[in-house]
C-alpha cells in the first residue's frame, strides 16, 4: 500500500508541473544591489487546473498556488542584481508534491533575454569648496560678468535666449544657458582609468551625485565617457544607461579626458573628480577634494 501511495503520488506530482510555459520579465528599471520585481507569467497548457504549485528561486521556496485549466497567471517575485550591465534573468524551479506530498517532481526554467541593470543609486548630501558655487537656481550674474555655458533643448513657450543658429540647424528650439563667472559651474569627473571594487564605488557614487544634483536644481556639468553634459529628467536614463555599460579604461584614456576638459573648460580652475589614487587626470585637472555622508 505505501508502494502504491508512493507511485500514485509521483505520477501525479509529475503531470501536474507538466505543460507549463513560463516567461520572465522585470516590471521596471533594476538598480545595482537594489530589490527588482521581477514578473513571471506561468501558463497552464492542459485542460485540467493544476494545484499547490511551488517556485523555488535560489535557496527560497515561494508558494505558487493554483492554475485554472487552460489559464495563465502573472507572479511577482524579488530579485537582487549584485553587478550593474547586462544581467540575465534568474532562473527558477518550478515543483510540485500533490496531492500526498510524498514524492517531489520538479522542472529548471531558463530564460533568454538580458535585462540593464543600472548602477547603485543612494542617498549623499555633498559638501562643496568654498570655491564651487550653484546650490539652488543660478540667480542672475551683475551685468558684464555673464559667459556662455552651454546649450540645451527647450519647450516650445521659453524663449528668454534663442540660440537661432542652433534652431536654424536641427529644427529644435534650443537656449543659450549662461552663468557667472566666478566658479558657477560644478563641473564632475569621472576618471575613466579604474580597476576592482574601487572603479565600481566611483560609478555608484557619480550616478548617485548626478541624481542628487538634478533633483536640488544645482548647475552642474558631469564628464564620463559616454556622457557629458546636465543630468535632467530627459537625459537621465541615457546617464544612467551610460555609467551601467561603462568599462574600465587605462591611464592614456584618463590623460585624454583631462586634456579634452582643461581645451574645453580653460576658464575653470575647479574640478571635482571622481578617480583612482594613481590616476594622471588628478595631476592635470587638480580636482578638489568633494566629502560625502552616504
Amino acid at each position: 500500500m505505501l508502494l502504491a501511495a508512493i507511485g500514485v503520488s509521483g505520477f501525479f506530482s509529475k503531470r501536474n508541473i507538466e505543460k507549463i510555459e513560463v516567461a520572465s520579465s522585470a516590471f521596471s528599471e533594476a538598480y545595482c544591489c537594489e530589490e527588482t520585481l521581477i514578473e513571471l507569467n506561468f501558463r497552464n497548457k492542459r485542460f485540467y487546473p493544476r494545484f499547490a504549485l511551488w517556485i523555488k528561486k535560489g535557496n527560497e521556496n515561494i508558494f505558487l498556488g493554483d492554475l485554472k485549466s487552460k489559464g495563465e497567471r502573472n507572479f511577482p517575485v524579488r530579485h537582487i542584481f549584485t553587478k550593474r550591465g547586462y544581467n540575465s534573468f534568474p532562473g527558477i524551479n518550478l515543483w510540485s508534491e500533490f496531492p500526498l506530498g510524498l514524492v517531489r517532481r520538479s522542472k529548471n526554467y531558463s530564460f533568454k533575454g538580458k535585462l540593464l541593470v543600472y548602477p547603485r543609486i543612494y542617498r549623499v548630501l555633498p559638501h562643496f569648496p568654498e570655491e564651487i558655487k550653484g546650490e539652488g537656481e543660478n540667480k542672475p550674474s551683475p551685468k558684464g560678468t555673464e559667459e556662455f555655458h552651454y546649450i540645451r533643448e527647450i519647450e516650445e513657450g521659453e524663449t528668454r535666449r534663442i540660440y537661432w543658429k542652433g534652431y536654424a540647424r536641427t529644427g529644435n528650439l534650443m537656449e543659450k544657458v549662461m552663468g557667472g563667472t566666478h566658479g558657477e559651474r560644478i563641473i564632475i569627473v569621472l576618471d575613466p582609468y579604474g580597476t576592482g571594487k574601487k572603479f565600481e564605488e566611483n560609478i555608484s557614487l557619480v550616478a548617485s551625485l548626478g541624481y542628487y544634483l538634478w533633483n536640488e536644481r544645482v548647475f552642474h556639468f558631469i564628464f564620463s565617457q559616454g556622457f557629458q553634459g546636465e543630468v535632467n529628467e530627459k537625459n537621465f536614463e541615457l546617464f544612467m544607461r551610460s555609467l551601467a555599460l561603462l568599462s574600465p579604461g587605462n591611464k592614456l584614456e584618463s590623460q585624454r579626458m583631462a586634456k579634452f576638459i582643461r581645451t574645453e573648460f580653460p576658464e575653470v580652475t575647479v574640478f571635482a573628480a571622481i578617480t583612482m589614487e594613481d590616476s594622471p587626470l588628478k595631476a592635470i585637472l587638480k580636482p578638489k577634494e568633494l566629502v560625502f555622508i552616504k
